[in-house]
């Protein structure tokens, strides 16, 4: 991880701490840039990848344990190298990787069970995939629709509700 990237999270993390302090619940996100996940097949990716989680754990998590007493955390994994219209999110073997890793550094760094959410961008065409994904305890929607013009609707929103549930429910 670059120095900017260890500055960004350990800022993350003093956000979070004020945000307990304040009486909020944390919704701490986390996810690797492309030139982190870097080249080659998903196989050789993998142990960069594993790096990179740990490390955005280890600096983002740190302190926040002795604040969930009373107050909530949960972890939000989005691959940053996937935000925008017309990127192609990560398959359902790439999540489970991500949020397993994820959940398992907290674990062992911290010894804390924090739910982990893809918040890649929930929508009707990766709700049902995603659902699937044990390792997964939800998802984030913020748009409904992807294309010129971006939008969120009520219906929208629905839609991606059944497709999750409907997966989740098989």
């Amino acid at each position: 991880m670059t120095a900017a990237n260890r500055t960004i999270h350990a800022i993350v993390n003093q956000e979070a701490h004020r945000a307990f302090e304040s009486g909020l619940n944390v919704l701490l996100c986390v996810g690797e840039t492309l030139e982190e996940r870097g080249e080659g097949g998903f196989e050789e990716q993998k142990p960069r990848l594993e790096s990179i989680f740990r490390e955005q754990i280890e600096i983002g998590l740190n302190g926040l344990g002795a604040y969930l007493g009373d107050m909530k955390l949960v972890i939000g994994y989005e691959p940053r190298w996937a935000i925008g219209p017309g990127k192609t999110p990560p398959d359902a073997g790439y999540i489970r990787f991500a949020a397993e890793t994820i959940r398992n550094a907290a674990r062992e760094l911290y010894g804390l069970d924090v739910p982990v959410v893809y918040g890649g961008g929930l929508k009707v065409e990766n709700a049902e995939a995603v659902s699937a994904v044990s390792s997964i305890s939800g998802g984030l929607a913020a748009l409904t629709r992807f294309t010129v013009p971006p939008a969120f609707s009520p219906r929208g929103l629905k839609e991606i509700i059944d497709k999750y549930q409907h997966r989740s429910m098989l």
